[in-house]
């Protein structure tokens, strides 16, 4: 006989579900037909076979592809963790199942033997199967003729580029030619010149006062402040788009996750049936750059600020490539499906270290042909506390070749150094122009170009050595002013170049306006649809914009993890002996000092004609500059400033010897840019 004993009673079969019979099978030594053929491979005292009976059961250990039953039996016999097992011979390949538990469940079948391993006790409770997962909701409708959006933003840019008539500016022929089809603002400007700041203020359309972010240690997400807002690619995830980053868009980790699923689609969605592109790996949404070994440098060195590079590969090639065939996907999935994309790509370099591919290098002039600033002294009559050495995370002084040589107001680098940090700077913006220009063939490979608007930004300006000022964290026109682009379908102005003065603000209304036909801005953003300039070059949207930036009290030179740009035990360092302005140019950045226990604050307006910044002590309490309490302040005539030259303004200061009813007139526009804005916590 090849099935159960007649000596079983039926109903017994009906209790088989559980474990009562197996385990009486097991303790009571009920007889059970053995196969008298296994005998000699197999003892029948340990191995006893339950023909024709599926066991089903949770925890399968591993399979065996076999159809001999006592190699089954000895398999689970050998293995501490199996309990029971089944070799099922239904498919064209019989295999053996080694499982954990005991069965829960018994199906007659003459395709399975089965077992039980002698010994075994009846298995820990099977934990409950979890609660099904409820279906994404559907994707919300899509404006009606809604269009594509890609974004660009540039870590470290100044327009140095060739699109803009600067001086010495590198190669830049990708850009150049975009150029050429977008309108470009020739006055465009961030609202702060430091990373988390500026991207925590464009990606949700706020000004710091709002976002209460004015150095690396905060994010508009806090609760009490901006938990609930709709941030900027949010905004197209709410409105039907497929809504996907990459590169520094949002600072790392500022806000957490890079705003996770507040800001982009869900990964979830990303393969559901079909119906979603699978993208690329999206671990780069917010990250600056995957890793990268810098193999050796031609001039320069590693672990200096610049390093002209005896390999091919760049660190910012893997995040190109990742865009490109991301467009390729959106674009398949859209021509499908029509619905609309947003994609947001962040290119880290021209930012420090400058270790860029030879290629770039070699299409500048060398070292020794590279051009100095023309006016390396700090601004006549410039208050210290204007005045930045770079300290802090990542900045200059964190390399070899800039850290052995100190700056001060009145101390520069060595020219030899200037020049070719000025060139590897310059390499770099080649490098990110070949970059741009991939992505934006692909864009044009997919035949969407006429359905896409397209924007490109800087997220603040830089200093190559004007003013004795490297790097950005200033408040100065090369600090704060950055190349801007945008184009769009059917745009009346394609090719030109506008005056106006804009603002990073700005972009979040533009977008919603231009891509999804948002005529009328939203109350809680702080900027303005430039839309106007798209048909008419010339119009104007706005008559002054605005700057700040924040100053603590911090030593000379310090070590990595100083308390002055951890925050430290009080959250600060305050140099023993600071007593008088003098030793405000040793202030810190306050890279990561709370923001109640900073110093001062410059907040800045920019006009037509003028630069007018006031420098004032922080109230800790408001987390705002006290306009009754001002420590300096300066003036700059830009009234024959084209921006083509980065040596032509704010080399004096003018607040001694100008009008006191210009000055007047620009501090009241200065405390209408600069409310105050409290908490609601």
């Amino acid at each position: 006989m090849s099935a159960f004993h007649h000596s079983v009673p039926a109903a017994m079969k009906s209790i088989c579900t559980r474990h009562t019979f197996l385990f009486l099978l097991l303790t009571t030594g009920m007889d059970v037909q053995s196969d008298a053929s296994l005998a000699s491979t197999y003892d029948n005292s340990t191995c006893s076979f339950l023909h024709r009976l599926c066991l089903y059961t949770p925890g399968v250990l591993r399979s065996i592809k076999t159809d001999d039953p006592a190699v089954c039996c000895k398999a689970c016999d050998a293995n501490s963790a199996c309990v029971s097992w089944t070799l099922n011979t239904a498919s064209g390949t019989p295999t053996c199942y080694l499982k954990s538990y005991l069965p829960i469940e018994n199906k007659s079948s003459t395709t399975c033997t089965s077992g039980v391993r002698p010994g075994a006790v009846p298995s820990p409770p099977i934990p409950p199967s979890p609660p099904p997962v409820p279906p994404l909701p559907p994707f919300p409708p899509a404006p009606p003729n809604a269009l594509n959006v890609l974004f660009i933003a540039v870590d470290d840019l100044r327009p140095e580029i060739g699109a803009y008539g600067y001086n010495h500016a590198p190669p830049t022929p990708n850009l150049d030619k975009f150029a050429k089809t977008a309108l470009k603002f020739d006055r465009a400007y961030v609202q702060y010149s430091f990373c988390c700041p500026s991207r925590n203020s464009f990606m949700s359309g706020r000004r710091p006062s709002k976002t209460k972010v004015w150095n690396f240690k905060d994010h508009f997400r806090e609760i009490g402040i901006g938990a609930d807002w709709i941030s900027l690619p949010g905004w197209f995830k709410d409105h039907g788009y497929f809504v996907h980053g990459m590169g520094k868009l949002y600072h790392p980790g500022l806000p957490p996750n890079d705003d996770g699923n507040m800001s982009w689609t869900e990964p979830s969605r990303y393969s559901q049936q079909g119906q979603i592109p699978y993208l690329p790996n999206s671990t780069y949404v917010g990250s600056s750059v995957p890793p990268f070994q810098v193999e050796e440098c031609i001039t320069g060195e590693r672990g200096g600020s610049y390093c002209e590079m005896n390999q091919t590969q760049g660190p910012d090639d893997q995040l190109m490539d990742v865009a490109v065939t991301t467009l390729g996907l959106l674009a398949n999935y859209t021509k499908a499906t029509g619905r609309p994309f947003f994609l947001g790509v962040g290119f880290h370099k021209p930012h420090i270290p400058w270790t860029i591919p030879t290629r770039f290098f070699q299409r500048l002039p060398s070292i020794d042909d590279t051009d100095l600033p023309l006016h390396p002294a700090v601004p006549e009559g410039m208050p210290p506390v204007a005045w930045n050495k770079g300290l802090g995370q990542n900045a200059l002084d964190s390399y070899k070749d800039a850290n052995a040589c100190p700056l001060h107001p009145n101390v520069s680098f060595p020219d030899p150094l200037t020049r070719a940090m000025r060139r590897g700077y310059r390499a770099a913006v080649t490098y990110m122009d070949w970059m741009t220009g991939n992505v934006l063939d692909a864009l044009d490979e997919t035949g969407l170009q006429d359905q896409t608007v397209v924007l490109f930004i800087g997220d603040h300006g830089y200093q190559l050595g004007e003013h004795n000022l490297w790097c950005k964290m200033t408040v100065f026109e090369l600090g704060t002013r950055v190349p801007f682009f945008i184009r769009a379908p059917d745009m009346q102005a394609a090719g030109e170049t506008t005056q106006a003065l804009v603002e990073a603000v700005d972009i979040y209304p533009t977008l919603i306006d231009l891509a999804a036909g948002v005529g009328s801005t939203p109350e809680y953003l702080d900027g303005k649809s430039l839309r106007p300039l798209l048909a008419n070059s010339s119009a104007t949207v706005k008559l002054a914009v605005f700057s700040e930036f924040v100053k603590c009290y911090s030593c000379c030179r310090v070590p990595d993890n100083h308390p002055c740009e951890t925050g430290g035990p009080a959250g600060r360092c305050v140099t023993p002996g600071v007593t008088n302005l003098s030793d405000l140019s040793e202030m810190s950045t306050c890279f990561a000092v709370p923001r109640e226990q900073f110093d001062f604050v410059g907040y800045s307006v920019r006009t037509n004609e003028w630069r007018y910044t006031e420098w004032l002590h922080w109230n800790g309490t408001l987390l705002h500059g006290d306009f009754h309490r001002k420590v300096a302040a300066e003036l700059y005539d830009h009234t024959h400033d084209d921006g083509t030259d980065p040596d032509v303004s704010e080399n004096k200061n003018l607040i001694g010897t100008a009008p006191a009813a210009t000055v007047q007139t620009l501090h009241d526009v200065l405390v209408q840019g600069f409310p105050l804005v409290r908490l609601d916590i």
